[in-house]
């Protein structure tokens, strides 16, 4: 990734800052987590060239529990994601744009491993108009906290791939 980023002369924009409490969960997901939010960065960027990679502790999240939590969030200054798509972008057979690489399968993978450390994660148009991923992690892991953060929405997403996938074997 390195490579392609030095290559297209892509930016990455850092605002993390140096007291930010230490993630106690799986590195190694949470390492395949960045990756694959980078690498979706970098294939929906088009022609722009900055990524802005951030974090910061807050005190709760637009989520269903108000914990103190990890802030991440990516977003560039590529074009902007319509309203109407962003609940879309973590389904694993939604299609952005015309790059068969652009399937929800790296988002999907990111909104389980999310989830799967009892935290958050959405699409949202900040106020700057660049489409961000906002994740909430909690410092430590906290069975409560991932119970809560909507087992129902991830249950449901999973039944529709699960519909989806029988529908396409069947036609």
């Amino acid at each position: 990734m390195e490579v392609e980023l030095a290559q297209r002369e892509i930016d990455i924009e850092l605002s993390i800052p140096a007291d930010l409490p230490a993630l106690t969960s799986n590195r190694a997901k949470l390492d395949q987590l960045l990756r694959l939010l980078l690498q979706d960065a970098l294939t929906h960027l088009g022609g722009a060239k900055r990524i802005y990679l951030g974090a910061s502790m807050v005190d709760g999240h637009s989520g269903d529990v108000n914990m103190p939590c990890v802030h991440l969030w990516i977003s560039d200054d590529g074009e902007p994601v319509d309203e109407s798509a962003l609940d879309h972008l973590f389904d694993p057979f939604f299609q952005r744009g015309t790059d068969p690489r652009s399937l929800g399968t790296d988002l999907m993978a990111c909104y389980h491993i999310v989830h799967l450390h009892g935290g958050h994660i959405e699409a949202r148009n900040d106020h700057d108009g660049n489409t961000a991923i906002h994740l909430y992690l909690p410092p430590e892991r906290a069975g409560a906290f991932a119970g809560a953060m909507g087992e129902n929405d991830l249950q449901s997403r999973i039944a529709a791939t699960e519909d989806l996938w029988n529908s396409l074997q069947r036609g």
